[in-house]
């Protein structure tokens, strides 16, 4: 989108639209066939986010700030940044509950795999206290921290479930699909499909998910 601001024709009978950058007041003419903008001193009109005060979340024609950049298209300005595996697990847990917006590939991954390294490290544990339970089975003790192990990974399990779909909301809305497409893994061959949902990269409309009164935690937002 070379051009984001310009002259519109109208169409369906419909009165041309002159998109202004904001802070731009423009003259249009006023004749028949809404030929382009003509400063005839016929009449001002304000761009639309003068007129209505509309600040977007994220504006794709933006400049960069501080520079003469060209417009930014729009993977580079609104797409979620790449993360490490700490900044991916803190923004996790930070929107564990936000269901709104997106996640980058980078930020649902990271998650993924810090999962799979802490169960099986947690399932080496089980599988050690188990044996040692095996050779003891008449020890309270040992009866007494199987059972606990199994009620802490129950409730682990639990506790975390809501967090991690969230974050399988929001990596799908990043690539444009909505969050509802979790539920195709239940359809036969449902989980490679999700899978390689899961594994796109972002697409810019996913912006469409985006919710301003609801932003999720972003990489600036770590303290």
């Amino acid at each position: 989108m070379s051009n984001p601001y310009g002259w519109s024709q109208p169409t369906d009978g419909q009165p041309a639209v002159y998109f202004a950058p904001p802070g731009e007041n423009i003259r249009i003419s006023h004749s028949a066939d809404n030929s382009a903008p003509a400063d005839n001193h016929f009449g001002a009109y304000r761009s639309f986010m003068d007129e209505y005060h509309y600040v977007p979340q994220h504006d794709p024609f933006a400049r960069s700030a501080g520079t003469s950049a060209p417009f930014q298209s729009l993977a580079a300005r609104g797409a979620r940044p790449g993360v490490s595996m700490i900044d991916a697990t803190i923004l996790w847990l930070k929107n564990w509950n936000n269901f709104s917006g997106r996640a980058s590939r980078s930020e649902y991954w990271w998650v993924r795999i810090a999962q799979l390294v802490l169960q099986v490290l947690w399932l080496a544990f089980f599988i050690g206290v188990l044996k040692m339970k095996a050779s003891s089975p008449t020890d309270d003790v040992m009866n007494l921290l199987v059972t606990v192990v199994l009620l802490v990974t129950c409730v682990v399990t639990l506790v975390l479930s809501v967090p991690t779909l969230s974050l399988t909301v929001r990596r799908l809305h990043d690539t444009d699909h909505s969050g509802w497409y979790y539920l195709i893994q239940f359809l036969p061959f449902g989980s490679w499909l999700l899978f390689r949902a899961l594994r796109q990269a972002s697409d810019p409309a996913g912006f469409r998910f985006d919710d301003s009164t609801n932003r999720p935690y972003d990489i600036e937002d770590i303290d």
